[in-house]
């Protein structure tokens, strides 16, 4: 009598610690677990890669900003070293994904990398737009190599809708509603079990304002996708 009552209670207490976490809801702080629920980036990520090609070498040792889940970091370690820097929450859920593969959590600090570190540097879609200006120079004159090659997406006139996961987990689909809106900020509303929460930044064409002692090498289109990977050597 006394086991199955010791039974009972651990089950109930199972059962509340599941339904409390449960409805603790989302909030955008942990939007890394289901980034790949909402974007689809990979075809993106192939057609970037093929644009880029040419300015690879043998010895390539490539750092992608903003690596968010770590996809396009596995896309290029084909070919090369490469190294993901991002949050802590979208790291962890990398590294879980790609073990083989080497993530830092971080923000732009010059001292996070040893000078001239890396061959190539990338910056993803809407990281340039994001990012102070001055800290990003910084940082990049800092790490890349008398020579190397910095990679910068960017867009004119973005659907962003193009990007959006069209088929997401069954999961995805009965728990959570999504929508995005691309205008001079990006704004992403995510509701979980009917707490709505909302992220907006601020978009800026940092790009116009980029002074750095760089040759501009190409500004080069991406097929399909209104967007366009400016590629920059440093002197």
């Amino acid at each position: 009598m006394i086991l199955y009552l010791l039974i009972l209670l651990l089950l109930l207490y199972i059962l509340n610690t599941y339904n409390k976490n449960d409805n603790e809801g989302f909030t955008m702080n942990n939007v890394s677990s289901i980034y790949d629920e909402i974007w689809d980036m990979i075809p993106f990520y192939h057609a970037q890669i093929e644009l880029m090609k040419p300015y690879f070498s043998n010895t390539n040792n490539l750092l992608c900003l903003d690596s968010k889940t770590g996809n396009m970091c596995q896309l290029l370690s084909k070919n090369m070293n490469v190294v993901g820097l991002d949050t802590y929450e979208m790291t962890k859920i990398a590294k879980e994904k790609y073990p083989e593969l080497y993530f830092i959590s971080g923000t732009m600090n010059p001292l996070l990398f040893k000078t001239n570190l890396f061959t190539h540097i990338y910056c993803p879609l809407f990281s340039i737009n994001t990012k102070d200006m001055d800290s990003f120079v910084e940082c990049v004159d800092k790490w890349l190599i008398h020579k190397g090659y910095l990679f910068i997406v960017n867009y004119n006139t973005l659907h962003i809708k193009q990007f959006i996961n069209k088929n997401p987990s069954k999961y995805f689909k009965q728990n959570y509603q999504y929508s995005i809106e691309l205008t001079s900020k990006l704004t992403e509303k995510i509701t979980f079990k009917g707490k709505t929460n909302t992220s907006q930044k601020y978009m800026t064409n940092t790009e116009k304002d980029f002074t750095i002692d760089y040759t501009f090498i190409k500004k080069i289109e991406i097929p399909n996708f209104n967007c366009y990977l400016s590629v920059y050597q440093k002197n």
